[in-house]
């Protein structure tokens, strides 16, 4: 399915119950009818939705994605819903694809979360290196997954989607902070038995002014 910006995002959602007007997307939305219909052009650019007589619809191809996306979303009932981007580097091309296959597979075996969309973006070179990232929308039972997943993935930007609130057990909270707690001091020992006292001093340096900043 396309990628979506955050307000395309909505009116997607909002075109997926029936074919609708710009006015009308903006009174449901509480947007403005002027960023409505940029959005808008942008999507028919890339044939997402169709225009007739003054109203948009969704494709049949991305209407059938987002039914699916609330399928499952509805079947597994996540807590917190997730947007991130993991982004990978390597001097390889193969190797960062290779990568990049197999972040994609575990994301979607992962039990600890159930992938609504994911998006793989092609290699691009800078200098010596090779970048790409995955686009990922998910579902989270809990806070202690979404932990396990930003330190076993480790996404370059998070955001969530859903709900706008959320609450939490202290249970809960604690589980999600112990495993944090674990996970970092895990970590930490890894780096001290391999990096030189030298290198040591100079990445907590930098890490502390990159803090300030």
């Amino acid at each position: 399915m396309a990628l979506f910006n955050w307000l395309q995002k909505k009116i997607a959602y909002a075109l997926l119950e029936g074919p609708k007007s710009i006015e009308q997307l903006s009174k449901i939305l509480a947007e403005n009818p002027f960023e409505i219909e940029k959005a808008l052009k942008q999507m028919l650019e890339l044939k997402v939705v169709n225009e007739s007589a003054g109203l948009f619809s969704l494709s049949e191809e991305v209407k059938k994605g987002l039914k699916e996306r609330r399928e499952a979303r509805e079947k597994a009932k996540p807590k917190l819903d997730i947007q991130a981007y993991i982004e990978v580097t390597s001097i390889s091309e193969k190797k960062l694809k290779a990568q990049l296959e197999t972040i994609e597979k575990r994301l979607k075996n992962d039990p600890s979360l159930v992938v609504y969309s994911l998006h793989v973006a092609e290699p691009v070179k800078q200098k010596e290196e090779y970048s790409a990232y995955i686009e990922l929308t998910a579902g989270f039972r809990d806070f202690l997954s979404l932990v396990r997943f930003m330190y076993f993935y480790g996404p370059s930007t998070v955001e969530v989607v859903k709900p706008a609130k959320a609450e939490f057990t202290a249970y809960e909270l604690q589980e999600g902070l112990n495993e944090m707690a674990e996970l970092i001091f895990k970590y930490n020992t890894y780096v001290a038995k391999h990096f030189k006292k030298t290198e040591l001093e100079e990445f907590y340096k930098k890490l502390f002014r990159e803090e300030k900043k």
